[in-house]
């Protein structure tokens, strides 16, 4: 019983724990910025609970001249009727702590900004006067949600990074989405757990399942050579 508390204890802190992507999910086509994952239904939530967003970069072309990207700055507004954001950082861990499509090369870090009150979060970062030779993609950031409330409902609403502080630049100043003319994609309210967390997490269910049904089986061995 023990080992089965163990093992639950586990299983609980894994599914709270903050998860970074290292491969999207959910591929865009080209020029894209976007947030994965893309949905979820909120109201299977409760208050108090938390979950991470991703933002993602998909670059294969440039204006003419071009010979990459040097800066990426993202502003993503949520609705603060629901959320909080609790905390943000770039999605390579280093050191040096860098966003992944970046890593690798020196970069100048940004301190992001996170305002709860007018519901946005900026995050900025730039390789100039290096750049990252396009086509190339990779994660951008993270965020780390609370959910504050449940109601009013009905609970749709979008992630919304379409606005003009939002755009990677290459090294001649162009901007690409969404000010370059090329999609831009926007997230509804979603958690981010790994697929590899959720294999960790169905073992270790499976786990003290076994454990348990083991040991109700010696307890109950036990009690009948006690009344034998």
């Amino acid at each position: 019983m023990t080992i089965a508390l163990a093992f639950s204890i586990i299983f609980l802190l894994l599914n709270i724990c903050t998860a970074y992507a290292g491969v999207p999910s959910e591929p865009h086509n080209a020029n894209s910025l976007w947030v994965e994952p893309s949905t979820i239904n909120l109201t299977t939530y409760t208050v108090g609970q938390k979950f991470n967003i991703t933002v993602w970069a998909n670059m294969t072309t440039l204006a003419g001249g071009a010979s990459g990207i040097d800066t990426w700055q993202v502003k993503l507004y949520f609705n603060k009727t629901y959320l909080k954001a609790l905390r943000t950082d770039y999605t390579e861990p280093g050191p040096p702590k860098t966003s992944q499509l970046f890593a690798g090369i020196p970069t100048t870090p940004v301190a992001p900004m996170i305002d709860n009150v007018a519901g946005f979060v900026l995050h900025a970062e730039t390789v100039a006067p290096s750049w990252k030779t396009v086509p190339c993609n990779g994660s951008l950031f993270w965020i780390e949600f609370n959910v504050t409330a449940l109601t009013p409902e009905p609970i749709t609403f979008k992630f919304n990074i379409t606005n003009s502080d939002t755009a990677l630049v290459d090294d001649l100043g162009n901007f690409y989405p969404p000010n370059g003319g090329t999609t831009t994609y926007n997230g509804i309210v979603i958690p981010e757990f790994s697929q590899a967390l959720v294999v960790v997490s169905l073992m270790v269910l499976t786990l003290v399942t076994v454990i348990l049904k083991k040991s109700i089986r010696k307890l109950k061995v036990y009690q009948t050579k006690i009344s034998n």
